[in-house]
């Protein structure tokens, strides 16, 4: 969207996220909106026109649009978090051979001797966690799509891990491929 926005600023796009988590939404939206705002575009998160998380109905997102002068809009919604529990089975180190001269259980030496020489790390579990989202780019004039894109975040410890580099994937790529740019 080589957008024309105002004399004096670059395209206006609109930043929609899907989520059923009203901050989790928020703090997307302004982050990405900042992001883009960065870079010259003139950027609204949605819920500055927009505060419910309920859908808006497409005729007054339509006059929205319209009376705001959005030229631009990115939806990113979540597609799935996918959660699997990875096995890791046990190891053992040998880090010498043990004294053979002694037996294992006949002294105390011996048990000492095998038990220092041989140490064993029990399997485990851990849940391997990921986010994935999709993030589309329309043109506000005709609803086509111009840009979609899909990316994935490996065991976020919150959301904070899967925003910020979101954010700055979308605006790279975005900016790389010079669909939205700022007014020279």
């Amino acid at each position: 969207v080589a957008g024309e926005g105002d004399a004096d600023s670059g395209p206006h796009v609109l930043v929609v996220a899907i989520a059923q988590n009203d901050t989790a939404r928020r703090m997307f939206e302004t982050e990405l909106a900042n992001a883009l705002t960065k870079q010259g575009v003139t950027a609204w998160p949605s819920y500055e026109i927009h505060a419910s998380m309920e859908q808006l109905p497409k005729e007054k997102a339509e006059a929205l649009i319209a009376e705001t002068g959005i030229e631009a809009i990115i939806v990113t919604r979540l597609l799935d978090i996918d959660r699997k529990d990875v096995y890791v089975p046990p190891t053992t180190y040998v880090s010498s051979y043990p004294s053979y001269g002694y037996p294992y259980y006949g002294s105390w030496y011996g048990y000492y001797s095998y038990g220092y020489t041989v140490t064993q790390d029990p399997g485990y579990t851990y849940e391997k966690v990921t986010v994935s989202l999709e993030t589309n780019l329309y043109n506000a004039s005709d609803e086509a799509i111009i840009w979609s894109g899909q990316s994935q975040t490996f065991d976020p410890k919150g959301v904070d891990d899967v925003i910020g580099p979101t954010v700055e994937l979308i605006v790279e790529e975005l900016v790389m491929q010079k669909l939205l740019h700022p007014k020279k």
